[in-house]
């Protein structure tokens, strides 16, 4: 695993942690936004007894509401809210189908040789949070005070460096935090019939190939 990833997923295993201090018994449904592989390894070592369920851009654009009526217990985000145009949008669509949210992106980080330093694969925003004096080099970068009401945890941690985030520049900073939902999010009936397979089928794809690639990747002839 790259160290980045094992940085991040070591972030969220704390925010989890604070998670789990609000909700003792657990969530029975969690969706993970555009997730990697390794995303979906670590969630299910982090809820074995949970139903995952997977959102790509091409089954939910977070531009738009939540495409079906129920709502999930817990949404994780690692790495996507960066793409984003317009972040309270996002946020709102987010908080408006979940009862918590976990969220883990960028603060300082610089994708690029550009001068904003932002990648060409969509790359957008970077976050600050003022309220807890957290600025970003980015001059555009979303105030994540708009959400404190919300903000349950926040965690700031050091990100790991890539090529283009070297020595002499201060080290990339990114963020985890724990929302909770609106009232009006966690009266939502949970997410069940076909809204419930479009997201979990997708989940069980994506395991089984997972495995099937690890068992004949294993195999020499």
């Amino acid at each position: 695993m790259h160290e980045i990833t094992e940085i991040n997923h070591r972030a969220l295993a704390q925010v989890i942690a604070a998670y789990r201090a609000l909700e003792p018994s657990g969530p029975r449904t969690v969706l993970l936004l555009s997730p990697s592989d390794e995303d979906i390894a670590f969630l299910r070592g982090q809820f074995p007894e949970t139903r995952l369920l997977v959102a790509t851009r091409g089954t939910w654009d977070l531009n738009q509401p939540f495409p079906a009526a129920g709502r999930v217990d817990l949404v994780v985000a690692s790495n996507v809210f960066h793409y984003s145009p317009e972040p309270e949008r996002w946020f709102s669509n987010v908080l408006g189908m979940t009862r918590y949210f976990i969220l883990q992106d960028l603060i300082a980080r610089r994708r690029s040789t550009a001068p904003d330093g932002l990648c060409d694969d969509g790359d957008r925003m970077r976050y600050r949070f003022s309220q807890r004096g957290i600025e970003s080099d980015f001059g555009a970068a979303y105030d994540l005070s708009a959400q404190a009401p919300h903000i349950a945890h926040f965690l700031l941690f050091e990100g790991g460096r890539n090529e283009h985030h070297a020595p002499p520049l201060a080290p990339p900073r990114h963020f985890c935090a724990l929302l909770a939902a609106p009232d009006r999010a966690r009266a939502r009936s949970p997410l069940t019939g076909a809204g419930y397979l479009k997201y979990r089928v997708p989940l069980l794809r994506r395991v089984w190939r997972s495995r099937w690639r690890r068992l004949f990747g294993s195999i020499s002839v």
